[in-house]
């Protein structure tokens, strides 16, 4: 269970419901279609977040050969209507000291964010298994966008 308070937001949009609406499963389909589609390794698990009382669920994306030493992406929704709130945050942490703020930036602007950030003074993993882990965030933009972005689900 993760706490909203606790979660950096990546990206925030609003999304057409199709004729089926939204739910867990559509993002776990599309989550895989993406994944596919742009090369990326992903897993994912379902849980819920603590919104000061009231509990949501979420999708919890991560890469599977590093599931509890890379950042993990929560993604979530709301269905006011015929739009769909959908948002995606950044929890967790990384084992080679990448800062959560440098692992958010690769994910809000990919390759072209990866040639302008350096290495961070708080890294402390070997520089190719950090570049290897930055690499992974920004790969994980194309997927934040094609999951978040606006359209129809």
């Amino acid at each position: 269970m993760y706490n909203r308070e606790e979660l950096l937001n990546i990206r925030k949009s609003f999304r057409l419901l199709g004729p089926e609406g939204m739910s867990i499963e559509i993002l776990e389909a599309h989550a895989a279609e993406f994944s596919e589609k742009f090369g990326v390794a992903l897993a994912w698990e379902t849980d819920q977040i603590d919104n000061g009382g009231t509990m949501q669920d979420c999708l919890v994306l991560f890469n599977p050969d590093h599931k509890d030493d890379y950042y993990k992406i929560v993604v979530d929704f709301e269905v006011p209507g015929m739009l769909a709130a959908l948002s995606a945050s950044v929890t967790g942490e990384s084992a080679n000291g990448i800062n959560r703020a440098g692992a958010v930036a690769l994910m809000q602007g990919g390759k072209m964010a990866l040639a302008n950030l350096a290495g961070g003074a708080t890294e402390t993993g070997a520089p190719e298994d950090c570049a290897v882990e930055k690499d992974y965030y920004a790969a994980m933009y194309d997927i934040v966008n094609a999951l978040i972005g606006a359209g129809e689900v």
